[in-house]
């Protein structure tokens, strides 16, 4: 299994809860967001990624990268742990109104390749040592036509105080060597008020 570093990088989504909280997503929504319903992409990995609902919007990933790398600013490891990130960041997702944030996430994956579990063992053990009072909700198997995929739901601390706790799901599947994660986010006070949202990303994901 090689390249598990990126699996690392995807415990980031977390700070968007505290440290992006004040952005104004407007500013990143691409363009023609409004007339676009779903992203998709013909190439492998080739996939076909719809919005929930009007309330959810695409992002520009190359303005949100800029914005990341620019606040890096003279810190080359975090820089190109930002470029690294994007590199393996294919759609983000943002819901208005309500926050919550959805990212997909594809590794290729070279050499010996591990199994389902080898890689849900180590986006496990990234999600402990990468956030703030981690506690795992459940686990479970499932299917999406012939691809096994397993469903991760857990809480985290979404503030660095403690105070304001979050929410994720992350549906990790193995497709065409490689490994992809969809990741769902928000507060925990809010999970259920969206929760038919984020089972409907998950249900109307083609791949």
């Amino acid at each position: 299994m090689k390249r598990l570093f990126y699996l690392g990088l995807f415990v980031f989504i977390s700070i968007v809860l505290f440290a992006q909280q004040q952005m104004n997503w407007k500013d990143y929504y691409i363009k023609d967001d409004a007339k676009t319903d779903y992203i998709k992409r013909k190439e492998q990995p080739a996939f076909k990624l719809y919005k929930p609902s009007d309330d959810w919007h695409f992002i520009d990933l190359d303005k949100l990268k800029e914005l990341e790398l620019n606040n890096a600013k003279e810190d080359e490891k975090k820089r190109e742990e930002v470029r690294k990130k994007y590199e393996a960041t294919y759609c983000r997702l943002y819901r208005e109104g309500k926050e919550a944030h959805a990212i997909l996430g594809i590794v290729a994956l070279t050499g010996k390749i591990g199994t389902l579990d080898d890689y849900v063992k180590q986006i496990k053990e990234n999600l402990i040592k990468g956030l703030t009072n981690y506690k795992s909700l459940s686990d479970k198997n499932l299917a999406k036509g012939q691809v096994a995929v397993r469903m991760l739901e857990y809480e985290f601390s979404a503030d660095k105080e403690g105070k304001r706790m979050g929410q994720g799901r992350r549906y990790v599947f193995l497709k065409n060597n490689y490994l992809w994660q969809l990741i769902i986010e928000t507060s925990k006070d809010i999970w259920k008020d969206l929760e038919k949202e984020f089972d409907t990303l998950y249900k109307k994901f083609e791949f």
